[in-house]
């Protein structure tokens, strides 16, 4: 009888402790949060953020310094490399999911040399190829097999995502005249459309920073799409 009594005792336990197991589980909240950058300082001029998220979406919208993009997320992680910023970084994460919000945000300060013409490509497709090309003034031409020109441009993040993006180029002392701005839609992997977006920033962080925006829609792959033509200044 004593025997009986202590294996239904047990038995009870096993049962509170899997009810109460259940029921924290089910009460755990969900969560993105940010792994890297952290707050603070840094001199990197790449910046790798990573993070990791309970809640299962293909894709998530990074925003930073005010710039939006598409991230992919692959078993609940997601990593991208950006070009830091002098001064202020900010970057937030957003996911939006049955009528809630998810989010976290980091802010660091970067000491990185000013760069004074950045050009950054982005897209809304994943496992598509899209080359950024910029034909400098001289008309020597920045690609992904020449990542560097003479005057100092570079493209500093180039075909590193099979997806979304980014692709950026960077110029700290870009010289004046017409940069011709164009995608290559090298292959499309049964994806019917693209939408590319170029985001232009004159003279970052200062007080006469300017902002630019294109959009371009990539139906045909193999095709060479004239995005724009920017005449400037000497800087």
């Amino acid at each position: 009888m004593k025997i009986m009594f202590k294996i239904m005792y047990i038995k009870k336990i096993f049962i509170l402790l899997f009810i109460f197991f259940i029921a924290n589980n089910s009460c755990a909240e969900d969560y993105v949060r940010l792994t890297s950058p952290k707050n603070g300082w840094s001199s990197d001029r790449i910046v790798y953020i990573k993070g990791e998220t309970s809640i299962s979406v293909p894709w998530l919208t990074l925003v930073y310094n005010g710039l939006p993009f598409m991230v992919p997320v692959a078993n609940g992680r997601f990593e991208r490399k950006f070009v830091a910023f002098r001064g202020l970084n900010s970057v937030y994460v957003e996911i939006e999911t049955k009528n809630k919000i998810y989010s976290d945000s980091v802010t660091f300060y970067s000491d990185t040399p000013a760069v004074r013409l950045r050009m950054i490509l982005i897209w809304d497709t994943d496992g598509t190829h899209i080359d950024f090309w910029i034909k400098e003034p001289s008309g020597e031409l920045c690609k992904w097999n020449h990542k560097k020109t003479e005057s100092g441009g570079v493209l500093d993040i180039g075909t590193d995502y099979p997806g979304y993006g980014p692709q950026i180029y960077t110029h700290s002392s870009p010289p004046g005249g017409t940069y011709q701005i164009q995608v290559h839609y090298y292959s499309a992997y049964n994806v019917p459309q693209t939408l590319a977006t170029i985001y232009i920033v004159l003279n970052e962080g200062g007080d006469n920073e300017i902002i630019k925006s294109y959009e371009v829609l990539l139906t045909k792959p193999g095709l060479i799409y004239n995005v724009e033509s920017l005449t400037f200044d000497g800087f």
